[in-house]
């Protein structure tokens, strides 16, 4: 049960990130690469949540496909009226990346008590 809700949690936080990828929204902080950091922590967050719920070899296929919708959010947000910047595909990357050496080393301590 709550494997499931755990997985359901996970799933609302990729509709989050999709929808917050394709919809402009106001953002109340004003610096330059204020983005980039909304990204990496988005993608962080999914990322460690999602390692969580598996083992090793699977956080490896869930980091390829956190990666793929970042690369995707990125391809179709032109026709959102939004603009393509690779350096947020490399912000979501990153993200990923952290959040997957972090779970690997230590930060997946949750697990035992959502399995």
């Amino acid at each position: 049960m709550i494997r499931t809700l755990w997985l359901l949690g996970g799933l609302t936080i990729l509709a989050i990130i999709v929808y917050l990828s394709l919809f402009s929204v106001y953002h109340p902080v004003k610096f330059r690469f204020i983005d980039k950091v909304d990204h990496f922590i988005a993608y962080f967050i999914a990322m460690l949540w999602f390692s969580q719920l598996y083992r090793t070899q699977r956080r490896v296929l869930i980091a390829v496909l956190l990666i793929g919708i970042g690369v995707m959010m990125e391809m179709i947000q032109p026709h959102f009226h939004r603009q393509f910047d690779p350096f947020d595909m490399l912000a979501n990357t990153s993200g990923v990346l952290a959040a997957w050496l972090l779970a690997n080393h230590g930060a997946d301590r949750l697990k035992r008590f959502i399995r």
